[in-house]
């Protein structure tokens, strides 16, 4: 009789009841979808049969005890192997569970005999339920630590700092930095309030090589002074909707999607300003204003923004209609898990003596064709992908298009750009990621009444992110910029950086 009440509690135990809801589906390794739920009749069981050995035991369980429960779908999963904590903190549950019975009046459910095992086994189990009471204990008191040592209920303080040596075939080296503290604040689970300090001296690269096309991902010197570089607000009805509204440091790029994952970050992406996403579709006028993301289906989204130049914004004298602006649309397409495509438009203006069509990634001409003799307008078209073809490799790329009109004078200008970028995931170490990445630089090649890009420049990077930790990535990188300023008589650009990102 002891070794079938033994067996009968083996068999049951998977779907007891735990001490909690958090110690059971910790323990368990659950979900939200696996959470247990009460029985009670051992016929709501669907995968148990009255054929099986186990049937009758877990019907008196259930009847005699109501000390075991099932899960949602109905189902016992009677196969699946248990610790011998889990059954110590089972056992003890179902122990307590005839001890109330006891106390009730109810004791004439439960033999003489079922108490003599329970205590049994109970006594069995003292030392693995005394461990779960201390981890218990443990968790209680870390959890007082946090609670007691948090920055804030609402806001979580995250950081990035960047030291980075860069060497050129122009000059010597320089070592720099750039530092960012983020607070990240929600106050209701679905959204974001978002607080970005910054200090830089990374150099702009283009006082030594001469082209803008040699810059940098990360570069902004203004000799390590802090700045409040980022201030904006999103929020989500957490199915269909999302929306944004900024007054500083509101990008194209935060609000429309860049489909090139492993690369478009400035921090441990790429090093190049160029290879980070379209400047067709994703640079222009911005800082402050507002985007609006609808999903249209699982698989498709629609994204629209209106953003300015923070600086021209917040002056009286022009304000949030007058200044350099940039408005689009952006549609999101994943077909599969693995594969993404986007197609964007985006309408720029820049007032005279503003104009830079190509947001300092191509030449002096194709920055403003027109020679500072007008304000400028910008049609761009942009299509990307993006294919994670096997858990090795991803690949993926963009084309772009773009027209700019000039305002007050008879001139229009064309511009095309590519790239594309081939990564292998988890070289050497889970986490490093080896990319190569590059393409046709913004290149004007026709400009109506002025002179046009006449040779084309193109950009090669080769890279290597290595994660330390999950706080520390190191990335050497190489890159080259051939007949910068599409000019072929121009000598190429060779430059290498050593990237060490910090990160809490």
């Amino acid at each position: 009789m002891m070794f079938k009440k033994i067996r009968l509690f083996f068999a049951a135990m998977i779907i007891l009841i735990l001490p909690s809801p958090i110690l059971a589906q910790e323990t368990l390794g659950l979900d939200a979808s696996d959470s247990l739920g009460q029985i009670t009749n051992v016929n709501q069981l669907e995968d148990v049969q009255p054929s099986d050995w186990a049937y009758q035991a877990l019907a008196s369980l259930v009847e005699r005890y109501g000390c075991i429960a099932g899960y949602p779908d109905g189902t016992f999963r009677g196969n699946r192997a248990l610790t011998r904590y889990e059954f110590a903190a089972a056992l003890d549950t179902c122990l307590q569970q005839v001890q109330q019975l006891i106390d009730s009046g109810t004791a004439n459910l439960a033999t003489k005999e079922d108490l003599e095992t329970l205590r049994r086994l109970n006594q069995e189990f003292q030392a693995e339920l005394k461990t779960l009471g201390a981890r218990v204990a443990k968790l209680e008191e870390r959890t007082d630590v946090l609670e007691n040592n948090q920055f804030s209920t609402t806001t979580k303080l995250t950081g990035e700092a960047i030291f980075a040596p860069i060497f050129t075939d122009k000059g010597e080296a320089t070592l720099s930095d750039r530092v960012r503290l983020n607070f990240k604040t929600s106050f209701t689970g679905k959204d974001l309030l978002k607080i970005r300090f910054q200090a830089n001296n990374v150099p702009n690269l283009s006082a030594v090589t001469g082209t803008d096309m040699s810059r940098t991902s990360f570069d902004a010197g203004n000799n390590n002074n802090v700045s409040l570089n980022e201030v904006y607000y999103r929020w989500s009805d957490g199915k269909k909707s999302q929306f944004w509204i900024g007054t500083v440091g509101l990008d194209i790029d935060d609000i429309f999607i860049t489909g090139n994952p492993n690369l478009n970050s400035s921090g441990p992406g790429t090093v190049t300003r160029f290879n980070r996403y379209n400047p067709s579709t994703h640079r222009g006028p911005e800082g402050a204003g507002v985007g609006l993301q609808y999903k249209l289906s699982d698989q498709a989204d629609l994204i629209a923004l209106y953003v300015t130049d923070s600086i021209q914004t917040s002056n009286p004298n022009q304000g949030f209609f007058n200044s350099n602006f940039s408005t689009g649309l952006q549609l999101n397409y994943k077909p599969t898990k693995n594969l993404n495509f986007g197609v964007a438009y985006l309408h720029t203006y820049y007032n005279q003596g503003s104009v830079n069509l190509v947001s300092s990634t191509g030449s002096p001409i194709g920055k403003d064709p027109f020679q500072g003799k007008a304000a400028a307008s910008q049609d761009g078209f942009g299509l990307n992908a993006d294919l994670k073809i096997n858990e090795k490799f991803q690949a993926g790329g963009w084309i772009g298009y773009s027209q700019a009109n000039a305002q007050g004078i008879d001139s229009q200008a064309e511009l095309w750009n590519w790239n594309a970028h081939f990564s292998v995931l988890d070289v050497g170490k889970e986490g490093a990621i080896l990319s190569l990445a590059g393409g046709q630089l913004p290149r004007a090649g026709y400009v109506k009444g002025f002179p046009s890009d006449k040779d084309t420049s193109y950009l090669v990077e080769l890279q290597y992110k290595y994660p330390v930790n999950k706080n520390i990535t190191i990335t050497p990188a190489l890159y080259a910029v051939f007949n910068p300023n599409h000019n072929n008589s121009n000598d190429p650009v060779y430059i290498g950086i050593v990237r060490t990102t910090f990160s809490f």
